[in-house]
């Protein structure tokens, strides 16, 4: 699968630059973004995956800006990045769990100067999502998440349905059988977002 996720992020940035549109991709992406389970999973490893390839390009800038197009394309018509990403957040599937992926496309749409400014409030709704995928288990991707867009609306997650999210950070963070990284990252949310709320 990530294979012919590389060669299709290949080939749209290629469409891209060579100045020709692919409408077709974005209508397969919104359809894909609703679909099977399967597709789903699909679809966000795609969006990684562009995102890399966009990020690796020479003309950075250029590239980036028609990947948040994208983004914004099946954000606007159908609300297909939405429902994706909040069926991944919400995913409990312990094999093949969308969690992460569903985290970081949420952490490239929510934060940075380049998002334009529409995408970035439709993907901070998704906020509540976020906050209880951390109270469920306090994954690496989420607590990044956290920490890079916690300043942009710190209450936000100061209200999760099933728990205490400052606490659930601060447990984490102690929890002497995680990994570093997990440890780390949710210090560094737990930071980020007292820091907000002081600010």
């Amino acid at each position: 699968r990530r294979s012919t996720a590389d060669a299709v992020a290949t080939a749209a940035l290629s469409q891209f630059q060579s100045g020709r549109a692919w409408p077709e991709l974005t209508s397969q992406l919104a359809r894909m973004c609703t679909g099977a389970r399967s597709e789903m999973l699909t679809a966000l490893e795609f969006l990684e995956v562009l995102r890399d390839e966009a990020e690796s390009r020479d003309e950075r800038a250029t590239a980036m800006m028609w990947v948040y197009a994208q983004l914004a394309a099946l954000q606007e018509d159908t609300g297909a990045l939405h429902k994706l990403l909040a069926c991944g957040l919400m995913d409990t599937d312990v094999q093949e769990s969308m969690v992460d992926a569903a985290a970081r496309v949420y952490c490239f749409c929510a934060a940075g100067s380049e998002v334009p400014e529409e995408l970035q409030l439709s993907v901070r709704a998704l906020a509540p999502y976020l906050a209880q995928a951390v109270v469920r288990q306090p994954r690496e991707a989420c607590l990044q998440a956290i920490a890079l867009s916690a300043s942009g609306d710190p209450t936000a997650w100061l209200q999760p349905k099933d728990g205490n999210l400052p606490a659930i950070l601060a447990k984490a963070a102690m929890e002497s059988t995680a990994e570093v990284a997990v440890r780390q990252a949710a210090l560094k949310a737990m930071l980020q977002l007292l820091l907000a709320l002081d600010s």
